[in-house]
């Protein structure tokens, strides 16, 4: 509790913190603002050794130590679960299999049936992709497009594509035509 405390307190009174609080740990911060933009005057942390007051100040504060957004257009794919569409926030968290472990999408009211439809599926969304200032991964996106994919049992099997297209190589043998591939790409 004490280094909870002494964080807030450094940000609340310098606008700085130790480096060993990470993007999590600040976002953990921010969060306990929420209740300012819902009509809460004020949120206050009192005890013998701390009073700290949670306010505008402290998330502006909390907003610079995280640095500006990147923005640019993009895609991922990934898991769509948990979707919310209270008071309009119309988002959804994307797992990707690779890369950050949840990105916050924004989409607009037309997807709404788009998303409950898509929920626990995988999808792939394109559109306005923010990165924070030194984050390799995005952390949200603007949703433009989404696409969902079918079910894994949906898919067809490796076994399945067996002779799809017989005729692909023309008149050469498959071996010599993947000798020219390889060959070429040499």
């Amino acid at each position: 509790m004490k280094t909870f405390f002494d964080g807030l307190r450094q940000i609340q009174e310098s606008g700085q913190v130790s480096e060993n609080f990470d993007r999590s740990i600040l976002e953990s911060y921010k969060a306990l603002c929420a209740g300012l933009h819902k009509n809460v005057t004020e949120i206050r942390f009192s005890g013998d050794e701390y009073d700290i007051k949670i306010d505008w100040q402290l998330e502006s504060r909390i907003d610079r130590l995280l640095g500006g957004d990147a923005i640019r257009e993009g895609s991922i794919e990934g898991m769509l679960e948990a979707i919310n569409l209270h008071n309009n926030a119309n988002k959804f968290n994307l797992f990707p299999s690779a890369g950050p472990s949840k990105v916050v999408c924004h989409f607009h009211e037309s997807m709404i049936s788009d998303a409950i439809n898509a929920i626990a599926r995988y999808v792939y969304v394109a559109g306005q992709v923010k990165f924070k200032t030194r984050e390799f991964f995005p952390h949200e996106i603007e949703v433009a497009s989404m696409e969902v994919y079918p079910p894994e049992h949906e898919l067809p099997t490796l076994a399945s594509l067996r002779g799809v297209a017989p005729n692909a190589t023309g008149d050469v043998d498959a071996v010599a035509f993947m000798r020219a591939v390889r060959h070429e790409a040499e």
